[in-house]
Order: C-alpha cells, then structure tokens, then sequence
C-alpha cells in the first residue's frame, strides 16, 4: 500500500514538473510540496513499521529461547523441535532448519534428505539379527560388531511412541535382510531391540539440538 502511495507521488510530481517547465508562471507548488511530504511521510512509515516488525522478531525469538533453556531438558522432543525449527527460520538459520527438518519428519525425502547427509551416529541402537526360527545373528568377529546396530531414520513422534513400549520391538529393515544374505551368507527376517535403546536415541537427539544452539551462541545471543 505504501509503494502505491510512493508511485503515485512520483507520477503526479514528474506531471508537475512537466507543466512547470511549458508553463514557469503556473502556481504548481503547493501540489509539489504535497507530493514530497506524501513521498517522506511514506517513508517515515515504513521506517517505523520496519523496526516494529524487527522488535516483534527479536521479542518471539527470545520467547523461544526462554522456553527452549527452560522446557528443553522436559518436555517430549515433539514438542521441543517444533519450536527450534521456528527459532531457526527467525534467525535465518539455514543448516540448524534443514538438521531439524530432518529429525522432526525422518531422514527421507520427506524430511529434505540430499544425498549429501547421512542417519547420524547418535540415531544407532544395538539390537540382534533373528532368523525364522527364531534364532539370533551370531558375529563372533570384532570387525563386524556393527552388523548388530541399526540406524533409526524415523521423526522423532515416532521414535517417542516406540521408545513408550514394555516389549521387545522387531523391525524388518530390507536393505539389511539383503545385505547380510550377500555378505554373510545367513537369511534373516528381523531386527530385535530394546525400546530403551530408542530412549537413548531421543536423548542424544536432544542433546545434539542444545549443543547445536550453545554452538552457534543463539542461547547466549538472548541472555535471561
């Protein structure tokens, strides 16, 4: 609206300045002198709404920092991320935006995965290989130890309703059923884990988040 105001300014003064030079005697002053207070008037507004709208950021993205310092170590992390993601984009934060994406919807193209990232180490958990029979992966080779880890890709809602179970979880991962069948020759049809595994997943995930904001001084940027 304010650019509409300034354009018209400009047109109605270029049109005066026009007849005022066929025509040096006409009184077109007061119309020039209107178009120039319009024409600063407009500018003093957007100065003032612009600083308003600066004090309005800073103001929310303190909130966040406050709740984020004060809930962060409590509340669920789909509660937490949610509102580092919108401190993120306050501050214009690129990479914190695109990490967090990626833990609140899942390492997958739905959660903006390139082909540049990869699950992270502190998305591991420790678990067995299990066959139809019920019998478990035996690695007695210290160099394949990580054959028995599994790599969680899922958002973090999802790992906080898995981390909630009593029993034993399996999951059935086919790119590992085929892996472990070309390489180690064994046919296996799940992975067995135990859902505090995933507790400690949603830790490390929420202690990556606090070290990534200390990090990049955004906790110490709006001090209490």
């Amino acid at each position: 609206m304010i650019i509409i105001v300034e354009i018209v300014a400009l047109i109605i003064t270029v049109i005066l300045a026009i007849l005022w030079i066929r025509d040096p005697r006409g009184n077109y002053e007061p119309w020039t002198v209107i178009c120039g207070v319009v024409t600063v008037g407009s500018e003093i507004v957007r100065r003032l709404t612009k600083k308003k709208n600066e004090k309005t950021r800073l103001s929310t993205a303190e909130e966040l920092v406050d709740w984020i310092q004060n809930e962060g170590l409590e509340k669920p992390l789909s509660q937490v991320l949610p509102r580092a993601l919108k401190l993120a984009r306050l501050i214009n934060d690129n990479e914190l935006e695109h990490w967090i994406q990626m833990e609140i919807n899942g390492y997958d193209k739905k959660g903006g995965m390139t082909e540049k990232d990869v699950v992270p180490e502190y998305r591991e958990i420790s678990g067995k290989h299990m066959d139809q029979y019920n019998r478990m992966l035996k690695i007695s080779n210290p160099d394949l130890a990580f054959v028995n880890t599994y790599r969680f890709r899922l958002g973090v809602r999802q790992l906080e309703e898995l981390s909630n179970k009593n029993e034993m979880q399996n999951i059935r991962d086919e790119t590992f059923v085929d892996l472990i069948k070309e390489h180690l020759k064994v046919d296996v049809i799940r992975f067995c884990f135990n859902p505090v595994e995933v507790t400690g997943v949603l830790e490390r995930i929420r202690s990556e988040l606090l070290n990534k904001l200390d990090n990049n001084k955004i906790l110490r940027k709006y001090p209490d």
